[in-house]
């Protein structure tokens, strides 16, 4: 009976490692908003999430609209677009030495002044210019489900 004690213990103190080694993940509110009369963005509805492991550069983008699609967000390095952000979707290549085919689709804009902590997104084909992400973690009590998220 000692020796099972001793068992679980010592694979409770490994999980609890294990678990602390874990990189954090992140997640981000993307929301519909309206400019008030002062300027400042007001939230109206949630409509997706974003996540971002630590230490990485890229976000997971996933909109409740759009179940079943997961988007990419990356800082824009070759300043192609105007953007701060990139937005990607992502297929599978059929060439073997070429995993996937990126593909944009979308700009993100960091504001400033009075919505400072909040990014503007600018989709080619939803034509919304209404759409935000707060740059600000969300609290894990916040976060919306959506696919995948379960395990944040």
């Amino acid at each position: 009976m000692e020796n099972m004690k001793v068992m679980i213990e010592r694979a409770m103190s490994g999980a609890k490692a294990n678990a602390e080694k874990r990189a954090k993940l992140y997640r981000f509110d993307i929301f519909k908003g309206v400019e008030d009369s002062t300027g400042k963005i007001q939230k109206i509805r949630s409509i997706g999430a974003a996540q971002l492991m630590e230490g990485a550069r890229t976000y997971t983008v996933y909109l409740k609209p759009l179940l079943k699609d997961v988007f990419y967000m990356m800082p824009e390095e070759r300043k192609l677009t105007r953007g701060d952000y990139v937005i990607l979707s992502r297929e599978p290549s059929p060439n073997p030495p070429r995993k996937y085919y990126w593909n944009n689709i979308g700009e993100g804009h960091i504001l400033s002044g009075n919505n400072a902590g909040l990014m503007r997104l600018d989709w080619d084909l939803f034509g919304a210019e209404d759409i935000y992400m707060s740059l600000c973690p969300m609290n894990r009590g916040e976060e919306a489900e959506l696919p995948g998220a379960n395990a944040a």
